[in-house]
């Protein structure tokens, strides 16, 4: 009997919260039978159990929600919100009991009381739509799966399963990470002794069956993200109600798999985000009308493989994070000065949201106000070893980028060494290693800190012996590393020694608690080694981005970038190239996804809409994805459907073009001559469709820096294309015969050579032009040339 019970409380938490889900759907589209079937058969299979197993208690919330259920399958019933979150409440308390079943805690609640409720409702004795409904707090039921399931559930197209113990999942994880580490030292006995050919083949062997069952243990480990997302279309759906705003919650990517320890680390922080997008993201409803939205409100939450990694977005249509007055309540709460904002730029400024104690909210609720939050989320996230990014549109929503690895338990790293003692870092940490000693990067000391110079590219750099406070020593290796936060930097090392698969296992807190390690590995010594936290270094080094500002305008740290491109392959099937500083990603999308509609081939996915440029004919919707360029100028994003993207190259120098539209010039690329696009030509034809771009004359060849980079990545490259000579540096104003400038930041210290760029397609007259008027641009250009020429 206690195996038949241990069944009935696996498959009933395998369903429940699934169960949530399909409830919530069904309320926004009640015509949906299959989905009412769906719901109806699992309180009646639940109820055929505990009757079975003689457990009255649950018989009677099943059977009352049963006969609930069956009456709107009858058509004697509509089912109304009230009636929704009555039948959730009975669902919560089936979860609770059978929660209690397996830890033997009595759950005292008065089951009658929802019963009731859920009667009244029924019988029309209170209002449904007003009537008060008693809610049985949602219990954190563990999700986790004792069997591996196939997509179709039930049915002939089940796979056979067998349920197994997490624990004994857990042990075979660990049996073959010893294996692993087993292997790796008998391949380094093998490679300090000559064992012979046939020793070799049948170590080949052995290697190749160990790699395969440690990838089959690690599929069973893995779980679909459909067992953490199942539980938050209730989650939006009660915080939406409680805050009076509707809103939808659109999944995307549920049958992703990861492991199932990296599906518990991930639950609290997207719960927390979810938490923020519905309570300050989303606005009420007279403020969604005043914007022109629509009543009912948005939340994407989507999943996808990239690689090694699982990107995970939450996208809402609200207000978005309104950078000024974040950086105010910065200011006011002590976190920043006023000083340090007017330096900042507008990702800076956003990211001020992650500062320990610092709150947005006006006043403290249930949901927020302590100031408790995002530092908290992004803590966990690189704990993870991975990374969270915002991107903001005030009053158009926000979107919030996590990227993590599937996996935690074994992974691909560098064995290194330092004073004498050895640690590892992860591999996807690791850009590419220099040698000091062949000349391929140089360190200089620079405005009172040290810089590495890697072909012509300035960065920080970080002393490994310094951080861990051992004694110095001559810096033989040179790591340049990319961290979650994404700031590259160089970390001198004594030398690098090996790469393998490492094993890794939690430090003790004490060591965890410097920052600066990530965990502990065993590698095929056996001796334990410390993992290196990339993030954490750069922490501790001070490695910021106000950091690498200071460099860039430190004295003797002026070397020029190298500029890249990306060499890709048009639909049309010639190379062309673009610059990689005007490019956001580069992705694929479903062929369904880009449609000719008002004259234009135009994306809609994900919530992101955009131009799609190079495409002649609208896609087959079954056709394979389509490959996209994104270009983005900051408010503006235009698209280039392409074949193919080949290769990353730095850029040399660029012959100008004559008389081609859209070239900038040609680059030389292992003997082809390739054609370089000019960006500001396709983000104006992109902007041509969101209105005028035909604008009249208005005043600009010093290009001053804006917060976006538009001036530096998209004009900059148009100027220098038409023959006139750049700077960025403000002492050049004097002797430029053109200042480019942008309208918003006012007409302070105004010169007849100013040239002022609006953002307002549609607008003429005036004294400014269109920032994406081309011709004009160059016009203006003309003039002040000529007007120079004259007054000389």
């Amino acid at each position: 009997m206690k195996e038949l019970l241990d069944d009935f409380i696996a498959e009933t938490r395998e369903t429940l919260q699934a169960i949530e889900g399909e409830l919530i759907a069904w309320e926004r589209h009640p015509g949906d039978r299959e989905t009412l079937d769906g719901i109806f058969r699992f309180v009646h299979t639940v109820k055929g159990s505990c009757g079975f197993l003689d457990l009255p208690r649950l018989t009677r919330l099943s059977h009352a929600a049963e006969d609930a259920l069956d009456a709107v399958r009858q058509g004697k019933l509509e089912p109304t919100s009230a009636f929704v979150t009555a039948v959730l409440a009975i669902v919560d308390r089936i979860a609770a009991v059978t929660d209690a079943l397996d830890t033997d805690e009595a759950v005292i609640d008065d089951d009658a009381e929802l019963i009731t409720a859920l009667k009244m409702i029924c019988d029309g004795t209170v209002d449904p739509e007003s009537g008060v409904v008693p809610k049985s707090q949602p219990s954190n039921v563990a999700s986790e799966p004792r069997e591996r399931r196939s997509e179709a559930r039930g049915g002939a197209g089940r796979n056979r399963s067998v349920r197994l113990s997490l624990d004994l999942l857990d042990h075979l994880m660990s049996g073959v990470s010893d294996m692993v580490l087993a292997r790796n030292e008998m391949a380094r006995r093998l490679r300090e002794t000559d064992a012979g050919l046939e020793l070799d083949q049948l170590f080949s062997r052995l290697s190749s069956s160990i790699a395969e069952m440690r990838d089959s243990i690690g599929l069973v480990r893995l779980q679909p993200m459909e067992r953490l997302f199942a539980s938050f279309p209730r989650l939006v759906r009660d915080l939406g109600q409680d805050l009076d705003k509707d809103i939808v919650l659109e999944l995307e990517g549920g049958d992703v798999e990861i492991d199932r320890e990296m599906i518990e680390l991930v639950r609290d922080p997207l719960t927390h985000i979810l938490r923020n997008a519905v309570d300050h993201g989303i606005e009420n409803k007279a403020e969604r009308a005043a914007a022109g939205k629509t009543p009912r409100a948005t939340i994407a939450l989507s999943a996808q493989q990239a690689g090694n990694q699982i990107v995970i977005e939450v996208i809402d249509d609200g207000r978005g994070i309104d950078t000024a007055k974040l950086a105010a309540k910065a200011i006011a709460s002590g976190v920043t000065t006023a000083e340090d904002v007017a330096t900042m730029s507008q990702r800076q400024k956003l990211e001020l949201i992650f500062a320990p104690g610092l709150s947005t909210a006006n006043k403290v609720t249930d949901l927020s106000g302590r100031g408790v939050g995002m530092d908290i989320v992004r803590h966990g996230i690189e704990q993870m070893g991975g990374t969270i990014e915002l991107r903001s549109r005030l009053g158009q929503g926000l979107r919030v980028q996590l990227r993590l690895p599937l996996t935690l338990s074994i992974m691909a790293g560098l064995i290194v060494r330092a004073a004498n003692m050895l640690f590892a870092i992860p591999r996807s940490a690791v850009v590419e290693i220099l040698s000091v000693k062949s000349g391929q990067v140089r360190i200089d000391e620079s405005g009172g800190a040290e810089t590495a110079a890697v072909r012509g590219a300035r960065m920080p750099f970080v002393r490994l012996t310094r951080v861990m406070g051992c004694a110095e020593e001559d810096v033989k290796s040179v790591i340049v590393v990319r961290p979650a936060a994404g700031r590259r930097y160089a970390l001198g090392i004594g030398a690098v020694l090996d790469h393998e698969e490492l094993v890794v296992k939690p430090a003790p807190p004490l060591l965890m608690g410097s920052g600066i390690f990530a965990g502990l590995t065993l590698p095929d010594s056996g001796r334990p080694i410390m993992l290196l936290d990339a993030a954490g270094i750069a922490e501790v080094a001070g490695v910021t981005d106000r950091f690498e500002e200071h460099l860039a305008n430190a004295e003797g740290a002026a070397a020029a970038p190298v500029t890249r491109a990306l060499i890709f392959r048009c639909l049309t099937g010639v190379l062309k190239a673009i610059r990689l500083s005007v490019l956001d990603r580069m992705e694929e999308v479903p062929a369904a996804a880009v449609r000719n509609r008002g004259g234009a081939m135009r994306l809609s996915h994900k919530g992101r809409h955009g131009i799609v440029l190079g495409l002649q004919t609208e896609p087959d919707p079954e056709a394979e994805p389509v490959k996209l360029l994104r270009l983005t100028d900051g408010r503006l994003d235009a698209y280039i459907a392409v074949a193919d993207m080949l290769d990353i190259v730095d850029l040399g120098r660029v012959l100008p073009s004559r008389g081609v539209a859209n070239i900038e010039g040609v680059i030389d690329h292992e003997g082809s001559q390739i054609e370089l696009i000019e960006a500001h030509a396709f983000l104006a034809e992109a902007a041509a469709f969101a209105g005028d771009a035909d604008l009249a004359d208005a005043p600009l060849c010093y290009l001053e820096r804006d917060e976006s980079g538009w001036m530096e990545k998209v004009l900059k490259p148009l100027i220098e294309a038409a023959g006139y000579r750049v700077s960025h540096d403000p002492q050049d104003r004097g002797p430029a015969i053109a200042e480019l400038l942008s309208a918003e930041d006012g007409r302070s210290g105004r010169t007849d050579r100013a040239i002022y760029l609006h953002d307002m397609p549609g607008r003429r007259g005036g004294d400014s032009v269109y920032r994406y008027d081309r011709q004009a641009i160059l016009e203006a250009l003309a003039r002040r040339r000529d007007a120079k020429e004259q007054a000389a």
